[in-house]
């Protein structure tokens, strides 16, 4: 009897596991996945204007050198190739936050992007180390 509830006790808890993997698997919004390509491209082709097109006014309030920071970072990086592999979303109070794993060819270690979403405007990116 003691096995038996052992048992199902460890099949309920694998099949948690199973939704929560298959939950994180969902795919980015169409919104944030499109704004992350756009961002993405805009770094690698050091265009301030196509980066800052879909923010909002504080977003498009970025200096230019701070853009230029940014590229002269990930430009090349981005250009030997890369992967994004969508992790989620968290609610922070009145923004969406929508989180990838970035993995560049020629960089072994991973990065974490976060994209701020806010009434469809961009407020936020950064690229960083996890």
């Amino acid at each position: 009897m003691q096995r038996k509830r052992r048992a199902c006790g460890l099949i309920a808890v694998f099949v948690a596991l199973l939704a929560a993997h298959a939950h994180a698997a969902d795919p980015a919004p169409k919104f944030a996945e499109g704004a992350l390509q756009q961002l993405l491209g805009a770094i690698q082709a050091r265009a301030l204007d196509r980066f800052i097109a879909l923010g909002d006014e504080g977003f498009k309030a970025m200096p230019e050198a701070e853009f230029e920071k940014l590229a002269t970072r990930f430009a090349p990086m981005l250009g030997s190739g890369y992967a994004a592999a969508y992790l989620g979303e968290f609610r922070q109070r009145d923004s969406t936050v929508y989180y990838w794993k970035l993995t560049f060819t020629s960089d072994p270690d991973d990065y974490l992007v976060k994209l701020g979403v806010r009434d469809g405007k961009l407020r936020g990116f950064l690229i960083q180390r996890p």
